[in-house]
């Protein structure tokens, strides 16, 4: 009875259909994990760049606190009047916002960021690339227009006596280069200088907009510190 029963046609292929449908299931089931595992993978990958990434913006910021700090310092001297030894070139000039996000366009592009569990490493993402970098950009592009507002005063209001000298065979040196940028005034344009009340002015927006670019460049520092963390956590627990 057992025998005819297993022997039955409708039984086999019952049996058939079952097989079929596990090898299937299973084979689903295989691929999801692999599917899992490669996805991890290109999160993790990815991740790794943003942390390059985030050491470059590291040197990048300190580097940007250190000069800027110093040409804040350089307004208040102007501010005071301290025009001798043509000061004025220590502050014509600014410093670009150059935030690197390569690797955060490509945690995105890839569809990889939708594989990061932590909540809180993404708030911190979308903050520090989209909202910060966009705040910096808004410094930077103020900083340079201050920048060109200066240029454009002192062509109009001072007649330049010289510049620094600079070998052709020196252009390959950068320090060099630009060390030769400064434009030399004489005493008498100097005292004039002194008595400005736009160049006055002017320095007072540029401490405001350096003490907002600076406070800028702070708390970025301190955030990506943070999310150095939350990267690394998030890579070592999968």
């Amino acid at each position: 009875m057992k025998k005819a029963f297993l022997t039955n046609p409708a039984f086999r292929y019952i049996f058939e259909i079952f097989v079929i449908i596990f090898s299937v299931t299973i084979s689903f089931y295989i691929q999801d994990i692999l599917n899992e595992k490669d996805r991890e993978k290109l999160k993790n990958d990815t991740l790794k760049g943003v942390l390059i990434d985030l050491e470059t913006d590291i040197y990048q910021y300190n580097l940007a606190l250190g000069i800027l700090k110093n040409r804040l310092l350089e307004a208040d001297s102007l501010i005071l009047g301290f025009y001798e030894g043509n000061r004025i070139n220590r502050v014509r000039n600014y410093w670009g916002f150059q935030g690197q996000k390569i690797s955060m366009n490509s945690l995105v592009n890839t569809g990889a960021i939708e594989y990061i569990n932590n909540s809180k490493l993404l708030r911190e993402l979308s903050f520090h690339y989209d909202f910060h970098y966009d705040s910096m950009r808004d410094n930077s592009n103020a900083f340079e227009n201050l920048f060109i507002n200066l240029m454009e005063h002192l062509n109009k209001n001072y007649e330049v006596e010289g510049i620094g000298k600079l070998e052709l065979k020196d252009l390959n040196n950068i320090g060099k280069t630009f060390g030769s940028t400064s434009y030399r005034f004489s005493d008498k344009e100097i005292r004039r200088m002194k008595n400005d009340i736009w160049l006055k002015n002017h320095m007072y927006n540029f401490k405001l907009i350096l003490r907002l670019y600076l406070s800028g460049y702070t708390t970025g520092l301190d955030r990506i510190y943070q999310i150095k963390k939350l990267i690394l956590k998030e890579i070592n627990k999968t």
